[in-house]
């Protein structure tokens, strides 16, 4: 909410700024900390001889407000990968373990005709259904 300083009484001001200080928003079209000297200046004249702390840039702001966010957007990506990485180790387990077991049955449709498209594609079907099973 924003409230002009001038309209607000001495006393909320003080209750306000132990709670939560008050804060400049300036904008430039020039370099932030270049004309950071001046800016604290003319803050100190308006506001009676205050000093002037924390000055900041937007974009040290901004990432100081979504640091979290982007670190927990990180880790989960990092956790999602890695249960990814771990379905298809699985799977590819399963595939081979399977394949394994049927290695004589591969070898009697080859030998009496069958292509290497069609072993292939009922390795393939007959895995990912116990995939899918899982």
């Amino acid at each position: 909410m924003y409230v002009p300083v001038a309209q607000v009484t001495d006393g909320v001001t003080a209750l306000n700024n132990g709670i939560i200080p008050i804060t400049w928003t300036i904008r430039t079209n020039v370099e932030p900390y270049s004309v950071s000297k001046e800016i604290q200046e003319a803050l100190r004249t308006a506001s009676g001889g205050l000093p002037v702390a924390h000055i900041r840039s937007m974009e040290q702001v901004r990432g100081e407000s979504t640091s979290r966010t982007d670190f927990n957007m990180t880790l989960l990506v990092i956790f999602a990968s890695l249960a990814l990485l771990l379905a298809a180790i699985g799977i590819y387990g399963l595939m081979a373990y399977s394949v394994q077991q049927r290695t004589q049955e591969i070898g009697i449709r080859m030998a009496l005709g069958a292509s290497a498209q069609d072993v292939r594609k009922m390795v393939v079907r007959q895995g990912m259904a116990l995939a899918l099973a899982g």
